[in-house]
């Protein structure tokens, strides 16, 4: 079996949108299936992500859309793994005495597995759990000068959901999913728009996709 994250050590933490495309193309190779009528799929997911943190929420909105593309390959007839690269950006003004005007941008790969079961012929529930390594940027833009701070981190996922099947090469994804990803300024509180010691951005996501079955 395939360890493709392995392989991202050695790219540069500052390019996270060509280490997605790298991730990706690497994942655009079917491995081998006991189930060959779901052996490897492909899907475009939107979703509205929902920060739980109060300061979050006060100084930017209180959700913003999230845009995925996802890989799944099924190896057995209940179980597949999935890979993925996702990517969010909002934008807010820091509760700060120059009222500065801040973004955040936030590119994720994302890895796990899920377990599937049929409730009828073209209806399939599931539930998931998987990882993420996430880049997180922040830019703050004052009136004579300009903060770029850039944090890493690992992360965690909890999805569940439904996928409604279109004839043998489409389907339809409803899913929900709940996000840990912490980020600690402990050193530099300063740097961190809300001001604090950790920017903590675990959260929710409520999303529909459309995906092509090979």
């Amino acid at each position: 079996m395939r360890m493709p994250f392995l392989s991202i050590l050695r790219v540069k933490q500052s390019d996270p949108i060509k280490i997605g495309l790298f991730l990706v193309t690497l994942f655009l190779s079917p491995s081998i299936s006991a189930w060959e009528d779901l052996d490897f799929s492909v899907e475009g997911r939107v979703s509205y992500f929902s920060p739980c943190n109060k300061k979050v929420r006060k100084v930017y909105q209180n959700g913003w859309a999230d845009y995925l593309l996802q890989i799944d390959e099924t190896f057995c007839y209940h179980w597949t793994l999935w890979q993925g690269f996702s990517f969010w950006e909002t934008y807010g003004e820091s509760h700060n005495y120059f009222k500065s005007k801040t973004r955040l941008q936030f590119p994720s790969a994302r890895f796990g597995g899920q377990f599937q079961y049929y409730l009828a012929p073209c209806l399939q529930v599931y539930v998931g759990i998987g990882g993420t390594y996430n880049w997180l940027r922040i830019r703050e833009e004052f009136r004579y000068s300009t903060l770029d701070v850039a944090k890493n981190n690992f992360g965690g996922i909890v999805q569940a959901g439904w996928y409604y099947y279109i004839g043998n090469h489409f389907f339809l994804d409803l899913n929900i999913e709940g996000l840990y990803q912490k980020f600690d300024f402990h050193r530099h509180p300063h740097r961190s728009p809300i001001r604090s010691r950790h920017l903590n951005l675990t959260g929710f996501k409520f999303g529909g996709g459309m995906g092509v079955i090979f």
